[in-house]
């Protein structure tokens, strides 16, 4: 979201137009990139995870500062190009109707934001995670957990603490929030990364 807006601007994935026709980016495709990237100490996906996905590299930076903290910023995209403004800064924008910009940031905290050009492929991508299974957090977002659901959007029947580690049948990994104004250029798909340490059962 711009720095000027708040979430009550926007509407959700759910009040997309049926009308437009999208160009898929892969949910399982990128929940493995999404995957590797934070499981191995926030490192650079493959060429070949990337290129499955159909994405390209734009930027990817991962220092160590003195204190030995990794401070990184990836940024992956489609049909997307670089331009620099009038004070030397570099930005991205769109060169297709269906340009995606995947990106992740971590330092002393972490998180992930997919912008989608075209709306359809928004919606497209949540209806791909909600076939794998999904839970829902309490009508704002939803829970990606470690492995499939099933398909639908499910009711949480109980969270257990992170430390009852034998318990629940689903462990939280990601939550996604969307954010669609049919008047921006980019639609927005925000993935929790930090925190997420509850096991879950679901109603069946």
């Amino acid at each position: 979201m711009p720095a000027d807006s708040s979430a009550e601007d926007y509407l959700t994935w759910e009040d997309i137009p049926d009308d437009g026709k999208p160009v898929r980016f892969d949910f399982e495709k990128w929940l493995t990139i999404m995957n590797h990237i934070k499981d191995n100490y926030w490192s650079r996906p493959t060429a070949k995870m990337l290129a499955g996905a159909g994405l390209e590299v734009l930027s990817e930076s991962d220092d160590i500062d003195d204190s030995g903290i990794k401070a990184v910023d990836f940024r992956y995209g489609r049909q997307v190009k670089s331009i620099t403004d009038s004070a030397g800064v570099k930005e991205y924008t769109y060169s297709g109707d269906h340009a995606v910009i995947f990106m992740v940031d971590a330092y002393t905290s972490s998180g992930a934001t997919i912008l989608f050009h075209s709306p359809a492929d928004l919606k497209d991508f949540i209806q791909q995670a909600i076939n794998r299974g999904v839970a829902d957090l309490n009508g704002e977002g939803l829970i990606v957990c470690d492995k499939p659901m099933g398909k639908g959007i499910h009711k949480i029947r109980k969270t257990y603490e992170y430390t009852e580690t034998k318990k629940g049948a689903y462990k939280e990994r990601y939550y996604l929030y969307t954010y669609y104004n049919p008047d921006d250029e980019w639609q927005e798909c925000v993935v929790t990364l930090d925190f997420l340490r509850h096991r879950l059962d679901i109603e069946k």
